[in-house]
């Protein structure tokens, strides 16, 4: 099981990959929606954590997100394209990206 060593101010959360749902990132600092509802910020940038993330199982929709392909709920195909995940967050698709995004989904 691949796990990631979130550290916060406080403390590192060690978590399985697999239950991440997705990522949000900002300038100085990274929050985590897990799939429990949880959410885990650090304050290391998303640089710090990129290289843990298979790109097979996520993909990034616009510049403030990575999203787990496995906790997709359904596509809204709006212009743009919304994702919604299965914590019912809503999750906007850079134009640019729409195409990747529906290749990934055809794959899965």
């Amino acid at each position: 099981m691949d796990i990631i060593i979130i550290p916060t101010k406080s403390s590192k959360y060690f978590t399985p990959i697999h239950k991440i749902v997705f990522c949000q990132i900002e300038l100085s600092k990274t929050i985590f929606h897990l799939a429990d509802n949880e959410t885990v910020e650090s304050d290391k940038g998303f640089d710090h954590f990129k290289n843990r993330f298979n790109t097979n199982r996520f993909f990034k929709p616009n510049q403030s997100h990575l999203i787990n392909i496995n906790h997709i709920e359904k596509v809204l195909f709006k212009k743009p394209p919304v994702i919604v995940m299965k914590n019912q967050a809503k999750i906007t698709v850079d134009i640019d990206k729409a195409e990747s995004l529906f290749q990934i989904i055809e794959n899965i």
